[in-house]
Formats: structure tokens, C-alpha cells, sequence
């Protein structure tokens, strides 16, 4: 029954009826359902899509609380849609929140990541020679040494960040 439920938030955002699943997901946990990973990650991609990040976010934070654990795809998600609307410092936040939350990021997290930050690049208008990704995204937040470690480790200078 899970499943028929799951196939039908995926119509919901794949139809651009994006408005309504927050109210689909109700109708489904008021008929005893409980939604899964991939219901979540559906519903959060598809207020993304319609432009409803902070819902999203919303979202996101309640699945948590209901002891659903985020995956990359629901993390690599929150990342590229904070990344489409222009707000790259806060996709370096979410992949703060999850690296906290024990997410590693993965290639996909490195392809969106290094994709936005070209773009980024030239939105900002930085020099290449000054900066990088992980001096970007170490300037948005206060990492914690084994993040640090873990994010600055893979480079090929012996420069501190």
C-alpha cells in the first residue's frame, strides 16, 4: 500500500501539483501510512522545483525528527536546488548539516558542488588563482576538524586553506 502511495507523490510533483503535496503527505500519515526515504526526497524535490526551498528545508528537518535519516539524494538535492536558485553559501551550509549528520558526500555532491562554483566563479567575478572550492565553502561556515581534514585532504598543494 506504501508503494501505490509513494507512485502517487511522484505524480503529484511530476504533474507540477507541487502545491499539493504537503497535503498529500497529511492525507497519507492520517491513513496510517508512514512514508519513507523516497516519498520524502519526491515531495522535497518537487517544492524545490515550484521554487518552496523554505518548505522544503521544513520538510527536510521534519523527516528528521520522525527518525527518517537523509540520504545523499535527499542531501545532493537541498544541494543543487540551493545551488540553482543562487545561493551557493547555503548549499555549503546544508553540506555542513549533513557531514555533521555523518552524509559523506559522494561524486554526485562533488560534481554539483564544483559545477555551481564555476558558475559561481563568474557570477562573483573571483579569480581562480585566489581562490577554490574549499576555501569558498570553508569561508561559509566553521568546519570541525575531521571535516576539514576529510575536505582539504584530497588537494594537491601544500597550502593551508
Amino acid at each position: 500500500m506504501v508503494g501505490v502511495w509513494m507512485i502517487g507523490s511522484i505524480l503529484y510533483v511530476n504533474s507540477n501539483r507541487s502545491p499539493f503535496a504537503l497535503e498529500f503527505l497529511r492525507e497519507m500519515i492520517y491513513r496510517g501510512l508512514t512514508p519513507n526515504i523516497v516519498t520524502y526526497n519526491t515531495l522535497i524535490n518537487g517544492l524545490c522545483r515550484a521554487g518552496r526551498i523554505r518548505e522544503a528545508l521544513s520538510l527536510f528537518e521534519k523527516l528528521q525528527v520522525e527518525g527518517i535519516y537523509p540520504d545523499a539524494i535527499t542531501y545532493n538535492t537541498l544541494i543543487s536546488w540551493h545551488c540553482k536558485e543562487g545561493l551557493f553559501d547555503y548549499a555549503c551550509l546544508v553540506l555542513h548539516q549533513g557531514v555533521k549528520n555523518v552524509f559523506v558526500p559522494n561524486g554526485q555532491t562533488w560534481f554539483i558542488l564544483v559545477y555551481n562554483f564555476v558558475i559561481e566563479n563568474e557570477r562573483r567575478n573571483w579569480s581562480f588563482s585566489e581562490v577554490s572550492l574549499p576555501v569558498v565553502c570553508k569561508k561559509q561556515v566553521d568546519y570541525d576538524d575531521n571535516f576539514s581534514y576529510f575536505f582539504f585532504s584530497s588537494r594537491s598543494t601544500n597550502k593551508s586553506p
